[in-house]
């Protein structure tokens, strides 16, 4: 389910991109806000490839299980962290979604 949330959010990206850069390149509130949410996606990603080259897969399983285990303790820091993470990011997509202007 955890992913399916992530997957729809991702979606939700893509259909804001694709709405806000309808509009001529002028750097509105929406194409700013979907430049940031890509760039930050993607050194996430560059992160992890990196971690990947330095640990292999095992490193990542390790890390992940490790990451897995510290979100599903009790009032763990690090879960209310990425839960809050994640509503921002979903709150701020939806917002500009219903707000944007069409085209």
């Amino acid at each position: 389910m955890f992913w399916l949330i992530w997957l729809l959010v991702g979606c939700q990206l893509v259909w804001t991109a694709v709405r806000a850069f309808q509009a001529p390149w002028v750097w509105n509130p929406y194409q700013a806000v979907t430049a940031l949410f890509v760039i930050c996606l993607a050194a996430g990603v560059a992160g992890l490839a990196t971690l990947w080259q330095r640990e292999g897969m095992t490193g990542m399983k390790a890390r992940m299980t490790a990451f897995e285990a510290e979100f599903e303790k009790p009032g763990s820091a690090t879960a209310w962290r990425w839960n809050l993470a994640f509503w921002i990011v979903a709150g701020v997509l939806v917002f500009a979604y219903f707000r944007m202007e069409p085209q």
